[in-house]
């Protein structure tokens, strides 16, 4: 038994972040926010999401900063109260009297709920992962994989409830039922203690783990490069994910075939974790990336023939690349740069998610327009970003003088 109590804890906090991702089902809140509010413009409600990104992030250096001061424990309670409080004030805005309701949208979920996730995003690979030292990468891709599928399972629930009870109900039911959960699952969340801790390093190879400190972390090259790399392959998801349905839609097929990209991006998570876990850092990033060099080929190909199978296919192999990237930066992060400061080391990582949240759909849009709705162009630029990815990977191993 105790044996397995690792695995037992790996499910509990994948159960944790499959609550905490429930933020990322807003395309679902959307469409019955704006019919419950008719004020709501399409650039309130793409501002809301931005902001809940934004301040994830910002919730993840907070629990990083805190995390030699506070316990694992007060940081997920916090983070499942901050949530719970933001879908609550949503569930009392009054529709008669509607005033300043965007500016409400933004403060309630993007900023207390996307704050409170990033609390409980970094606090659970943080404390989760000290189980696997010798696993890192199957752990985060299993965390993240249930982090993924949150928006896609309980963004269903969520959509149920509020086809038969309404949006403000709805988020009503959420606030009183997600933090719950989350508080429950806390109490029976352990991290491993010293004994078990030095047990798990003297697992590895080597147990002399170097713990770099974030100034130490921000004057190495191969963290830029990294984060660049990640740029560009959370970018190319970000394009094809925001469009799935319609361009399934625009070669024919239905719409709700394009959902398959969240399955495969939650499916590479784990994949990428196995890779890296097997081949180490090196090799499995020049997997992702040709992976994502892949699907654009096949996206391309198949808008250039009017062909829908490659699309798909490649519409899949994008998921799972887009998937890939932040299991990756969750292993490396760890493994190069120590557990003392993972905390916060990763929290600088995921900095990234502001920059790739707004290059991605805004090329999306940009080229869209400029192309009159032809997908052949996005799928282009996927092409040359994921040559430039795979040329920074040559550079991030060669000039950083990290092997």
């Amino acid at each position: 038994m105790k044996k397995d109590i690792k695995y037992l804890h790996l499910g509990l906090g994948a159960a944790i972040l499959l609550f905490a991702g429930l933020i990322y089902a807003w395309s679902i809140f959307k469409a019955p926010l704006r019919q419950e509010f008719s004020m709501l413009t399409e650039e309130n409600l793409s501002l809301t999401f931005t902001i809940s990104l934004i301040f994830f992030c910002l919730g993840g250096i907070f629990s990083g900063f805190l995390s030699g001061k506070l316990g694992y424990r007060i940081r997920l309670i916090f983070s499942a109260i901050l949530l719970g409080i933001g879908f609550f004030l949503i569930s009392q805005i009054n529709p008669s009297s509607p005033r300043n309701v965007p500016v409400k949208l933004y403060i309630f979920y993007g900023v207390l709920s996307g704050f409170g996730v990033g609390i409980s995003y970094n606090t659970i690979l943080g404390s989760v992962i000290k189980w696997f030292p010798d696993r890192a990468g199957f752990a985060s891709g299993v965390l993240l994989m249930s982090y993924g599928f949150g928006s896609l399972i309980l963004g269903a629930l969520a959509s149920k409830l509020a086809n038969a009870f309404g949006i403000l109900q709805t988020f009503f039911i959420l606030a009183l039922s997600v933090p719950l959960a989350m508080i429950i699952c806390t109490f029976l969340l352990k991290e491993p203690d010293k004994v078990q801790t030095q047990a798990n390093k003297d697992k590895l190879v080597s147990n002399e783990e170097k713990n770099y400190r974030p100034t130490e972390v921000l004057k190495d090259n191969f963290f830029w490069l990294f984060v660049l790399w990640t740029i560009l392959i959370s970018s190319c998801g970000l394009m094809v994910i925001g469009n799935a349905a319609g361009i399934a839609e625009a070669f024919g097929a239905p719409a709700i075939i394009g959902l398959l990209i969240s399955v495969f991006n939650g499916l590479g998570r784990v994949a990428l974790g196995a890779v890296y876990d097997k081949f180490g850092d090196k090799r499995s990033v020049y997997i992702n990336g040709f992976i994502l060099l892949l699907s654009g080929l096949l996206m391309y190909i198949g808008a250039k023939f009017n062909i829908f199978i490659p699309v798909l296919l490649g519409i899949l192999a994008c998921g799972m690349s887009y998937g890939g990237a932040p299991t990756l930066s969750s292993a490396i992060v760890k493994n190069r740069y120590g557990s003392e400061y993972y905390s916060l080391n990763l929290s600088m990582m995921n900095l990234q998610i502001i920059i790739s949240a707004t290059i991605g759909p805004s090329i999306s849009v940009l080229l869209m327009k400029n192309s009159g709705g032809n997908f052949a162009t996005s799928f282009f630029v996927i092409i040359i970003f994921s040559i430039i990815s795979l040329l920074i990977t040559k550079a991030m191993y060669l000039f950083s003088g990290i092997e």
